[in-house]
Formats: structure tokens, C-alpha cells, sequence
């Protein structure tokens, strides 16, 4: 139905499929070495982006957002699962824990269990 890139991090696009409307954001946060006055404007960015989306439209929240999740599910049971792939949440992690709680949103791969190999794309230093 259509797309928007909203800056050069976030991109949205609305597809109609057969049972309902779906808005899909593309993201690619900064990094865990960036300033926190950075990631500060990508989250409000994207928080304002995913507050933009109709109600009734189905929202996926997909991308690269340098974060990594412990197991450690501080009492938020419904966003984010037992599955954690990391020793300690990153800073960036927490970020998109807040994002996806006050946004009623999953993070998706820490409900599934899999051989922890199989759950990164990427390590930049082993513990």
C-alpha cells in the first residue's frame, strides 16, 4: 500500500494482505558504542513511528538493533521470553525492552529455544 523511510534507520512499509492490514518497521539501530544522546533520538524516533500506526493495522518491529537479552525477565513475562542468548543485558538491550513493553510489543526470539549458535548472526567478542 505503501512505504516511508523515516530517516536513514527506520523505513516503514503497510502491505494489505487477505485476513488484515500490516504495517512492517525496518530498523537498524546504532551500535553500543555510540552516544547516548544518539540512541536517545533513534528510540523517540521510533517510538513516534510505531505510535503513528493505525490501531487496527497488525505491526512487526523487524531489524538489527544491537541489543543483546539475558534470561533475566525482570517481571515482563509477556514481552520478553526465557530465551535470552546473553550474559547480561546490554545497555541497548534495556532500550528496546522499554520500547517493546510501553509498545505492546514481543521480542520474538527470546520465546524459542535454540542452540545458542543459532541465535546470533554476529559476536564481536566472545565472553
Amino acid at each position: 500500500m505503501g512505504w516511508k523511510p523515516v530517516s536513514h534507520r527506520i523505513v516503514t512499509a503497510r502491505l494489505q494482505t487477505q485476513q488484515a492490514k500490516v504495517t512492517v518497521v525496518q530498523v537498524y539501530a546504532p551500535t553500543e558504542a555510540e552516544e547516548d544522546s544518539v540512541k536517545d533520538e533513534f528510540y523517540t524516533q521510533l517510538q513516534d513511528t510505531l505510535n503513528e500506526i493505525l490501531s487496527y493495522d497488525m505491526k512487526l518491529l523487524l531489524g538489527d538493533f544491537n541489543a543483546q537479552i539475558d534470561s533475566d525477565r525482570r517481571g515482563q513475562n509477556t514481552n520478553v521470553g526465557p530465551h535470552g542468548t546473553a550474559w547480561a543485558t546490554s545497555n541497548n538491550g534495556e532500550r528496546l525492552t522499554n520500547l517493546c513493553v510501553s509498545s505492546g510489543l514481543k521480542i520474538g526470539n527470546t520465546f524459542f529455544k535454540h542452540k545458542a549458535i543459532r541465535k546470533k548472526t554476529w559476536l564481536s567478542d566472545p565472553p
